[in-house]
């Protein structure tokens, strides 16, 4: 026998499969299937469509002559006589490319929706498999199956629908006039968040139609793009379509060129109308707006792509799903917000005017002068508002005149940058015009005047403030103290004090606040005071002030204010985080008798989990049936640390409640058990749970634990029914392997048998055994490693161990049908296992483990080496019984593997062509037409526009 006997390994068994199943049969399709409304969850599967609302999806994304037939067609029922308006009209929409999760390759799928009309006077067919997707250049065909997408959920009209619930007939037969639709999925896309082309290709009759997806997704973003500002600095991209996967690309294509014009600020101006497709498109773009600009907040999200770096800000004004300012309580417009950290931060804004101001704010600030003078003087509102804005603080004083001007002005957003800019200064004039409008009624100008008085450099403008203090009516001087309060100064301190002290002058909490930012000697005292007072409001302020503090008399007065509030009350949250910290169990009791009156139970079993003991596991234990599901959850989390007996009795009924917090709750509390008791409550609820969510929770804590009892459970699962939970014991059985002790070994040993160091291989693999007894691909690695090393017979031993562990390792099954040909001469008895198991490692609907294409490629190569020494064995045997047939089936089927291995994506052709396991193959021309063939194939994936095609090899070449 050959010494150098070889099976090629795969890095790991990729449990993963791609595609969606397919109507096996043609249907005639007259409407297309839509969800029920609009949801949060996925539903089972979409319901038959409103016509009336069929019609009116498909209406607004056609062109407007085809708009124009369809039209007509639906009020008349009629096909036009004119023969130019007869035809078929297509429509591509809800298009979507994303990650296929759990893929080796962090490949991509696109997925969309095929609609077309029929109207001309004969029948239409449009047959699936001819449908094609050419992405960057490179053809992809439709995808008959599609597992590891099955239970993807797909935004469609705003409902998530399983992407194996979606129609895809394998054929549109259209009647003339009748309306077909079917959802297209394509699978192994090279990775990345970029593209720059994706053309649809489908039949229609005889002939083939085109879609260029990415410029008609471009087109519906209806982006219109133009620069203002001073020396055209900014860019504005006005929306008014829909933002998708697609035509994300396009949008920052667009960002992109006007960075290369020199531009190094942006707008994205949402219009009515205009939306986002994903949630997560969403937070891409707030997020990215944040930290243009920022080398140390650089976002970058792997599925969309970057915003150029030359961009040093992104404004959004007016965004779809995000409420600009959600997080503030201020009524300022975004751009003037008072507190210059959350101005410099802020770029997602309510108008486009505020976005525009924002963004050419820093220009002005940089501008000379006379620059600044002119936009002041003869830009646009929005320009002049800006300029004051960023520029009129460095007005020289001879210019003051002209934001004292301003200051008047009608349009508000003028005024306020005016008033504004007027804090820079300190001459009379401008601190008079200040303290008339902090004076003159007006809220918002009010409050941007004492912003400006307190945030002035100059002393006089503070005194200015602190007489306002004095000689404001008491709603006025709430403001003030507010507004020192964001400004702190020591030269506040007194007068705030006073006004903590004076109890009748109605800003007792507003200036204890402003007191605590300002500072002042005698503040302990002042918290005491209030703290041990009559006024209710205060002394909860006062408490909430030193409950965060640290110091040790601030929280001695904390927790003697909160044992008397326990006395007759259920505490705050306030006075739960305190007892959390301090962990004071003088409050023990008083919580407990506090327990039925307190409306949010979950806090307070928290704070009890953190001062509790045994008795209070008891008290627990006897008010457990009348919580609600959350407040058990919690008890759960305290029984795992006091009362383990407890939790255990409860636990099997928290798995199989059906609330999700619940099942959580306790599988993590079985997980940090790790008794033999624990283990067996999971396994008896992964053999009775009935929902998808508690096999997915109970079968991520068996993995977790990951004992022999628990791998069993995960494998006999695997093979058995119910089908549903099958996909749960398959991607436990992968966190398993992931976090198996021997894993890093394993992982060496490979590396060391991909440089043919097979000697020091088959030592790491013994060291990853020892740690890990059942890791069955450690056992077909060193299988590997033996044949190379000539050891067929130890070899065969480790193969037959590693498909004893998992009979779902295909390099294991190959490699004891090789040794029993090897050691034991066993033809019949190999080819015969060969085909008995075939069919676990092919993806059918009914494999209960499906294998991506490359495992499936290397799966048949392997194959077909067995054939391949097989054969050789008989040709050496000239006696031996029906020699030539049995020679020649063994032939075909080998040639066959092998054509399906390289059609499936194997592409180590220089393998091929020296592999011992093939050598009497390579004599026959079948052989050289099959390697001829993928040669060809191979030229044409490697031209330089390409991507890499997508089956290519991951696992180590065979060392010769």
């Amino acid at each position: 026998m050959s010494a150098q006997s070889r099976l090629v390994c795969s890095a790991v068994l990729v449990l993963a499969m791609l595609g969606v199943s397919l109507c096996a049969t043609p249907v005639v399709a007259q409407n297309p299937v839509l969800p029920r409304k609009p949801g949060t969850t996925a539903r089972p599967g979409p319901a038959e469509p409103d016509p009336a609302a069929e019609l009116q999806r498909i209406l607004p994304q056609l062109s407007p002559a085809d708009r124009k037939l369809v039209e007509e067609h639906a009020q008349t029922g009629k096909i036009s006589e004119e023969a130019n308006q007869r035809r078929v009209v297509a429509l591509v929409d809800s298009p979507f490319i994303g990650p296929e999760f759990g893929g080796n390759n962090n490949s991509r799928f696109f997925v969309a929706r095929l609609t077309l009309i029929n109207l001309t006077n004969a029948p239409v067919v449009s047959k699936r498999e001819g449908v094609q997707l050419d992405f960057d250049g490179n053809p992809y065909p439709v995808k008959m199956t599609v597992d590891s997408l099955r239970n993807r959920p797909l935004l469609v009209n705003q409902q998530y629908i399983p992407i194996q619930n979606l129609p895809m007939p394998a054929e549109l037969n259209l009647a003339p006039g009748a309306r077909g639709v079917t959802w297209l999925v394509f699978t192994e896309l090279p990775p990345g968040n970029h593209m720059t082309s994706l053309v649809l290709k489908y039949p229609l009759g005889e002939a083939n139609q085109e879609w260029n997806v990415v410029q008609h997704e471009r087109d519906r973003l209806g982006m219109k793009i133009e620069r203002i500002g001073p020396r055209q600095c900014l860019g504005l991209i006005r929306v008014s379509g829909i933002l998708n996967t697609i035509n994300v690309s396009s949008l920052v294509d667009e960002l992109d060129k006007l960075s290369n014009e020199r531009p190094s600020r942006a707008i994205i101006d949402w219009l009515p109308g205009s939306s986002v497709s994903e949630m997560q498109l969403s937070n891409w773009l707030q997020n990215s707006a944040v930290s243009s600009g920022r080398a140390q907040q650089q976002f970058a999200d792997q599925q969309f792509p970057a915003i150029p770096g030359s961009i040093r800000e992104l404004h959004l004004s007016r965004p779809p799903h995000l409420n600009a300012n959600e997080n503030q309580t201020t009524s300022y417009p975004s751009n003037f917000v008072p507190t210059p950290a959350t101005l410099i931060s802020q770029r997602v804004h309510k108008t486009e005017a505020e976005a525009v101001i924002a963004a050419l704010r820093t220009a002005y600030e940089a501008l000379p002068i006379e620059e600044v003078l002119q936009a002041i003087q003869t830009g646009s509102d929005v320009e002049r508002a800006a300029a004051l804005a960023g520029g009129g603080g460095r007005l020289p004083a001879n210019r003051l005149t002209i934001l004292l001007k301003y200051a008047d002005d009608p349009n508000p957003l003028i005024q306020q940058s005016a008033v504004q800019a007027l804090s820079n200064f300190g001459e009379r004039e401008a601190l008079t015009k200040l303290v008339a409008c902090a004076k003159g009624g007006n809220g918002l100008i009010s409050a941007f005047a004492l912003s400006g008085l307190a945030g002035s450099r100059y002393t006089a403008a503070h005194q200015a403030l602190l007489a306002l203090l004095d000689s404001e009516p008491a709603e006025a001087k709430k403001s003030i103290v507010k507004t020192m309060a964001a400004y702190p100064r020591p030269l506040w301190s007194d007068a705030i004090f006073r006004f903590v002290k004076d109890p009748q002058s109605g800003l007792n909490v507003e200036a204890l606040n402003a007191l605590v930012q300002v500072g002042h000697p005698q503040l302990t005292t002042v918290l005491a005071d209030a703290i041990r007072g009559s006024d209710a409001t205060l002394k909860m302020q006062a408490f909430s002030i030193l409950a965060g503090r640290l110091d040790r008399e601030s929280e001695e007065l904390a927790m003697a204010f909160t044992l008397e509030h326990l006395k007759t009350q259920p505490p705050p949250p306030a006075m739960l985080a305190l007892l959390n910290r301090v962990k004071d169990r003088r409050a023990l009791p008083l919580l407990l008798a506090r327990f039925n009156d307190t409306p949010n139970k979950s806090e307070l079993i928290q704070a009890l989990t953190r001062i509790g003991d045994e008795q209070t596991s008891k008290f627990l234990l006897e008010r457990y049936p009348s919580l609600q599901n959350h407040e058990k959850s919690e008890v759960l989390r305290h029984l795992v640390r006091f009362d383990l007996y407890g939790f255990r009795r409860l636990a099997p009924q928290a798995l199989l409640s059906g609330d999700n917090s619940l099942v959580n709750q306790a599988v993590q509390g079985l997980q940090e058990d790790g008794s033999p008791e624990a283990i067996q409550i999971l396994l008896d609820a992964w053999e009775s749970g009935t929902s998808s969510f508690v096999w997915s929770y109970v079968a991520n804590g068996l993995a977790m634990l990951g004992t022999s009892e628990c791998r069993a459970a995960l494998r006999k699962a695997r093979d058995s029914n119910p089908a549903e939970r099958r996909p749960f014991a398959i991607n436990a059985l992968i966190i398993m392997r992931q976090r198996s002790p021997g894993i890093q070994y394993f992982q060496v040993a490979q590396q060391q048998s991909t440089a043919n160091n097979h000697k020091e291989a088959v030592d790491l693999y013994q060291e990853a055994i020892q740690l890990d007894p059942d890791l069955s691909e450690a056992y077909s690695g060193r299988g590997h490693s033996l044949l190379a090393l000539e050891k067929y017979a130890d070899a065969g031993k480790d193969f037959s161990k590693a498909y004893e562990l998992d009979p779902y390792n295909s390099i294991a099954l190959t490699g004891v049908c090789l040794s029993m040909i090897l050691v034991d001469g066993k033809i019949d008895e190999a080819i015969k296992k060969l085909e008995d198991d075939r069919h676990k490692f092919q993806n059918t609907g009914n494999n209960p483990v499906n294998f991506n294409v490359q495992s499936v490629s290397i799966f048949n190569y392997n194959a077909a080496c067995v054939y391949g020494r097989a054969y050789e064995v008989l040709e050496k045997n000239p006696k031996a019984e029906n020699r030539d047939m049995r020679m020649e089936s063994f032939r075909k089927a080998g040639l066959a593997d092998l054509k399906k291995s390289l059609e499936t994506g194997f592409s180590d052709l220089e393998l091929l062509k020296k592999d011992p396991d093939l050598r009497l193959f390579r004599d026959f021309p079948e052989f050289q037409e099959i390697v001829n063939g993928a040669a060809e194939s191979s030229q044409q994936a490697d031209a330089p526009a390409g991507p890499p095609g997508p089956g290519a090899r991951a696992a180590p070449p065979r060392g010769r």
